[in-house]
C-alpha cells in the first residue's frame, strides 16, 4: 500500500509529460477534467517490488509475467495506439493459452456444481475452457472501470477476501500475495476515490484484473489455495455478472458484443443518482455482500453456492433493470 502512494505522484507527473491523459468527452467518460491514465504503472512497480523481497515461488514467476503481458496491451492502448476491443479479447486469448500449456495456469476442475459428483476436465478441455474463462474474468476489471473507486475497490475486496481464504487454508504464500493485491488497490484508492487526481488506465485495470484473476485459479486449484472454484466465482459475482449481462444486452439487440457502451451497470446507476461517490458505495457494498457469501457460506454443498451465484447475477440484473 504504501509503495503504491509513493509511487503515484511519480506516475501523475509522468502522465502529465508524457501526455497519457484520458480526456473528457461527451460518449462515454463521465469525468470533468483531463487526468493522467498512468496509475496501473505505480501499482504494478509496487507489486513486483513488493514480491521481489518475499521468498521466491513458482506461483509468482506464471503471475507475474502475465500479468505484464496483459498490462502491455492496455499500456499500448493509454499511449494512444488504439487497439480494437476484439483484438485485445484475442492478444489476451493467445496469453492465456500460452500459460496454460506453458504452466499450472489452468482450470481443470469446477467442483461438484451439478450435484453429481465433482466436474473434472481433461487436458483440451481445459484449454478451451480456460482461455474463455481465464480471459472473460481478466477483461470485466476492464469494463468495470468506467467510474472512480470501483475498480480499485473490487480488487481491494476480492484480494482481501482471497486473503482471508487462503490464509484460513493454510496457504500463506497465496494469502500474502493476495493481501499484497489488495494493499496496492487500497492505495491507489487514496487518489482515485471521488474525486479522482489519476486514473488506472487500460494497462492498470488489465494489471490488477490479470492478478486478481490468476490468484482466483491458483486459490481454486487442487495443491495449491483449496478454496472452491465457486468461492472464487462467488467473490467475482459483480465484475462477472456485469460482464455476462452487457455480453446478452447486446447480443440481443443485435449489437456487436465487443463496441463500448453506456450499459455497464455503473453508468445506469450513475446516470439515476447522479453521484459517482454514491454508486460506487452502492455497488461495493453489493460486492461486499458476495465476497461474505463466498467466506461464511464455505460450508454449504457446491451446487448450492452455484445457485447463490444465480441469485447474484439475478440480483445485478434486476439492479441493472430498475436504474435502466
Amino acid at each position: 500500500m504504501f509503495l503504491t502512494i509513493s509511487f503515484i505522484p511519480i506516475a501523475h507527473k509522468l502522465g502529465r509529460n508524457l501526455n497519457i491523459i484520458d480526456f473528457p468527452d461527451k460518449k462515454r467518460k463521465i469525468h470533468q477534467k483531463p487526468l493522467p491514465r498512468t496509475a496501473g504503472i505505480a501499482i504494478a512497480l509496487s507489486v513486483i517490488l513488493t514480491f521481489f523481497f518475499f521468498p521466491k515461488e513458482k506461483i509468482i514467476y506464471y503471475l507475474i509475467p502475465f500479468s505484464l503481458l496483459f498490462f502491455t496491451i492496455g499500456f499500448v492502448d493509454d499511449t494512444g495506439i488504439k487497439i480494437r476491443n476484439i483484438y485485445k479479447w484475442l492478444i489476451g486469448a493467445g496469453i492465456v493459452l500460452i500459460f496454460s500449456i506453458l504452466t499450472p495456469f489452468k482450470i481443470q476442475e469446477l467442483g461438484n456444481l451439478m450435484g453429481f459428483g465433482k466436474i473434472s476436465m481433461n487436458f483440451v478441455i481445459s484449454l478451451i475452457f480456460s482461455i474463455f474463462a481465464i480471459n472473460c474474468v481478466v477483461h470485466s476489471f476492464n469494463l468495470i472501470d468506467g467510474i472512480d473507486g470501483l475498480a480499485g475497490g473490487v480488487s481491494f475486496l476480492a484480494g482481501l477476501s482471497f486473503a482471508f481464504l487462503n490464509f484460513r487454508n493454510s496457504d500463506f504464500y497465496l494469502a500474502c500475495v493476495s493481501a499484497g493485491i489488495a494493499g496496492a488497490s487500497l492505495g491507489f484508492l487514496f487518489y482515485n476515490f471521488y474525486p479522482a487526481k489519476i486514473f488506472l488506465g487500460d494497462a492498470g485495470s488489465f494489471f490488477l484484473g490479470a492478478m486478481i484473476t490468476g490468484i482466483s485459479v491458483f486459490s481454486a486449484k487442487t495443491g495449491y489455495g483449496g478454496v472452491k472454484p465457486i468461492q472464487a466465482v462467488l467473490i467475482l459475482s459483480l465484475p462477472i455478472s456485469d460482464m455476462m449481462w452487457t455480453v446478452l444486452r447486446r447480443g440481443f439487440t443485435t449489437k456487436n458484443i465487443f463496441d463500448s457502451d453506456l450499459t455497464h451497470l455503473h453508468y445506469r446507476v450513475f446516470k439515476k443518482i447522479k453521484s459517482q461517490r454514491k454508486t460506487v458505495v452502492l455497488l461495493l457494498a453489493l460486492s461486499v455482500l458476495f465476497s461474505l457469501e463466498a467466506i461464511f457460506l464455505e460450508n454449504l454443498p457446491d451446487y448450492i453456492l452455484f445457485l447463490i451465484f444465480w441469485i447474484n447475477f439475478f440480483i445485478v440484473g434486476f439492479l441493472d433493470k430498475i436504474f435502466k
